[in-house]
């Protein structure tokens, strides 16, 4: 997807509204999505076993970066 440019100054109140009302609405989905997850104490255990596996190195409980690609 190509990105157009345009400076601040040359853009009409319009546009700047939408490009500020994306944003927010970008991050209001974000927050949603983190609240969703920090709400579910299933998948918090999850994630809490997963930082201890990574912390205490045991070996087969996590995939490293490295190896994702």
């Amino acid at each position: 997807m190509k990105t157009a440019t345009k400076k601040v100054s040359d853009m009409t109140a319009d546009e700047l509204k939408s490009i500020i009302r994306d944003a927010i609405m970008e991050d209001l989905e974000a927050i949603r999505e983190t609240l969703e997850i920090q709400s579910d104490r299933k998948i918090m255990k999850q994630i809490q076993k997963a930082d201890d596996d990574w912390k205490s190195g045991k070996k087969g409980a996590y995939v490293p970066w490295d190896d994702i690609n």
